[in-house]
């Protein structure tokens, strides 16, 4: 039995690959891993530790808290999204609090069960039941929807990273809710601006000017709420305010004089249907598309329609996307490098109002 646990803002899950003859005993095992768990005291601390280790390194090499820094500027303190790790919050969690956590958040109530492999929808759902059905257990969660993001501005947060080797350059808005029917639409658009290596922002900043090992963009989802289009990058530090200045240039274009263009679109389309069987040949790859179609609101045939779905996308519908999602005049940049190298260059491009925080999201100036 191989598997483990991952956490997000909005589900959560714990996956395991098992021999369908341990089918059986696997369920009984899960059920009660999720059902009494014991929480020991000696490897609390040891995962204390480890995270208190990594908030301090983010202290002296704040890199790595770039993109939580992103959603907290976007999103604001009271949102789960604005939320960072600090050391005290670390300090204080405790065996009453988790298991707290754990009777308000996980029960059977909440829960779905997916399965994939050689058995019947009467065979699967014997082994849950005889598994889950003394589990009575009702959830009082007090996790908070995404919502709405802060009113948008043209802002800059410089982050100190002293004698760092790249700046590392995250600039975007947020964007209305998710809708499914714009999913296959938005995948595209942000594939020709950053999503892809024949990217317009990886082709400039990497291929044609290579100051960067590598720039993208990415729509990241969620449900409840609000959701970000970000661009993201390491750049040369003596780079960073021209690379800052090619970055707002691209979006600007991309959304006024110089949208999409077919050749660009029949390119990503084909390349996502090509890639399509590969996606879904795997029983892991084809439960993901399950899953995917359960947590997005898609249709449970998306694996076996997305040929068809991606076809019916047209360059109108790319470019109206750019145009509604992307706003280069209301950008949130979070740039974290050497700021004795950087800082006086990025305030000079005047792109907002600029801010100087620490790790933690706190504003020092």
């Amino acid at each position: 039995m191989s598997g483990g646990f991952r956490d997000g803002v909005e589900q959560s899950s714990f996956s395991y690959r098992i021999l369908d003859t341990y089918l059986t005993p696997s369920l009984e095992l899960a059920a009660e891993m999720l059902r009494n768990p014991t929480f020991p005291d000696e490897e609390l601390k040891k995962l204390k530790a480890q995270y208190t280790a990594y908030l301090a390194n983010l202290e002296v090499a704040p890199t790595a808290a770039a993109s939580g820094l992103f959603d907290r500027a976007i999103y604001g303190t009271d949102s789960p999204m604005g939320a960072v790790w600090k050391p005290e919050l670390v300090e204080q969690v405790d065996r009453d609090k988790l298991r707290a956590f754990h009777r308000a958040e996980v029960t059977p109530d909440n829960m779905t069960v997916y399965m994939i492999g050689d058995i019947s929808l009467d065979e699967a759902r014997a082994a849950v039941e005889a598994a889950f059905a003394k589990w009575n257990a009702r959830g009082n969660s007090a996790i908070k929807p995404v919502g709405k993001a802060a009113e948008a501005r043209a802002r800059v947060i410089l982050v100190d990273h002293p004698e760092a080797e790249s700046t590392t350059i995250i600039a975007g808005n947020a964007v209305p809710p998710y809708d499914p029917a714009s999913r296959n639409a938005d995948i595209i658009m942000n594939r020709v601006i950053g999503g892809g290596f024949e990217s317009r922002l990886n082709l400039n900043l990497r291929e044609d000017k290579a100051w960067s090992y590598g720039y993208s963009s990415s729509i990241n989802i969620n449900t409840s709420g609000d959701m970000t289009f970000a661009t993201s990058g390491q750049v040369q530090t003596d780079k960073t305010a021209e690379s800052m200045r090619e970055v707002l240039r691209e979006i600007r274009e991309f959304v006024a004089d110089r949208p999409a263009t077919a050749t660009e679109v029949e390119r990503i389309k084909l390349n996502r249907t090509r890639s399509l069987p590969g996606s879904f040949a795997t029983n892991r790859g084809f439960l993901s598309s399950i899953i995917t179609s359960a947590s997005y609101r898609l249709p449970f045939d998306y694996a076996a329609s997305s040929p068809e779905r991606i076809a019916a996308v047209t360059l109108d519908e790319v470019n109206a996307r750019a145009r509604a999602l992307l706003q280069p005049d209301k950008l949130t940049w979070v740039v974290v490098g050497d700021l004795e190298k950087i800082e006086s260059s990025v305030r000079a491009l005047e792109f907002g109002e600029v801010e100087v925080w620490d790790a933690y999201g706190a504003r020092l100036r």
